[in-house]
């Protein structure tokens, strides 16, 4: 995953170490916010890099330059980029962006921040799935097990069992493949 993540995004090492830490995320949410101290926490892999920083503003900061990239690369819309977060309003949709261009740290609810991570695991997934050169396609493709609907159409319907099914999906997928 780091590597994907430096590959793919062009992150350094600990910032790929928290990017596969939003992909555990969505199987725990209550793993990155643990208050107690032990040598997986992020506190002990990934130091904030600014004294006022916390974890999870830098954890914020790095799932939205994620979604944005992924965002940019599967085109999603900006309706479809709404849907996907949870929809917040258009102008905090806006500052988001303003923020991540300018590296500021930003703090996610704990229901952005599982959609987000969702969205991690579904593209790690895919990309465990399929040759490089489906991984941006594939997502668009019509599903059975979507009623005939893409990954990305489901996805945008808003709710966050959708995300989770997606990501089931291609989890079970990827079982059936080398299980």
């Amino acid at each position: 995953m780091a590597l994907w993540a430096k590959a793919h995004i062009g992150v350094d090492a600990q910032t790929a170490v928290i990017i596969r830490q939003l992909v555990a995320v969505s199987l725990n949410m209550d793993y990155c916010f643990s208050k107690s101290p032990n040598k997986d926490s992020l506190e002990n892999i990934m130091p904030a890099t600014k004294p006022a920083q916390s974890n999870a503003d830098r954890m914020g900061l790095v799932a939205l330059k994620l979604f944005f990239r992924l965002a940019e690369a599967w085109r999603l819309s900006e309706d479809q980029q709404l849907s996907i977060a949870g929809s917040p309003a258009r102008a905090t949709l806006y500052n988001w962006k303003q923020k991540v261009n300018s590296d500021q740290t930003v703090r996610l609810s704990k229901d952005t921040l599982e959609r987000l991570s969702l969205l991690a695991g579904i593209r790690k997934g895919v990309e465990l799935l399929y040759p490089k050169n489906q991984w941006n396609q594939y997502p668009h493709r019509a599903n059975v097990m979507f009623g005939g609907q893409s990954m990305v159409e489901r996805m945008s319907a808003g709710r966050l069992i959708d995300l989770w099914d997606v990501r089931r999906y291609l989890d079970a997928e990827r079982g059936s493949h080398f299980g």
